[in-house]
């Protein structure tokens, strides 16, 4: 039952933050596709463990795979509804350079905030010693750094 709890509430506040995600990942490629192709991977990248994260417990205290499948599929598709959101605030406006520098504020602002509150001391919490997580955290750097030149190209 503490497994099954854990899980469902997991996938509540995943819901929760996916919104803004989706938000950040639609507004980052209003103007240049290849900002946007990066943070779609780097989001990617990053709901794989979120997903675990949901899917794991669910699974184990009800050892049902529809289950773990429907409570991760429902906080994902969160992502998505940001990002439509998103769109239908945005459709047919013509935006301003200064509307973008405010855009790309506050999503800079949202995933900073993500980045250092949610996820450094998450990673931190898993590995305190730190033999892992900042190699993998320089990893996901060079990962996006890799996409940059890929797609610059």
């Amino acid at each position: 039952e503490e497994l099954l709890r854990m899980g469902v509430i997991s996938a509540i506040v995943v819901l929760i933050h996916n919104i803004p995600e989706g938000i950040a990942t639609f507004v980052s490629s209003l103007s240049d596709h290849t900002t946007g192709i990066c943070v779609a991977i780097a989001v990617a990248l990053h709901n794989i463990p979120e997903g675990l994260i949901i899917a794991v417990p669910i699974y184990f205290a009800t050892g049902s795979r529809l289950k773990a499948f429907m409570w991760t599929f429902i906080s994902g598709v969160a992502e998505p509804f940001g990002a439509l959101l998103a769109f239908l605030a945005l459709r047919g406006s013509d935006m301003s350079p200064l509307a973008y520098a405010i855009l790309f504020g506050l999503v800079s602002g949202i995933m900073t905030y993500i980045a250092l509150a949610e996820l450094l001391p998450n990673a931190a919490q898993y590995d305190p010693e730190g033999k892992v997580w900042k190699k993998s955290m320089f990893g996901g750097m060079a990962v996006i750094a890799a996409s940059i030149l890929l797609f610059d190209s």
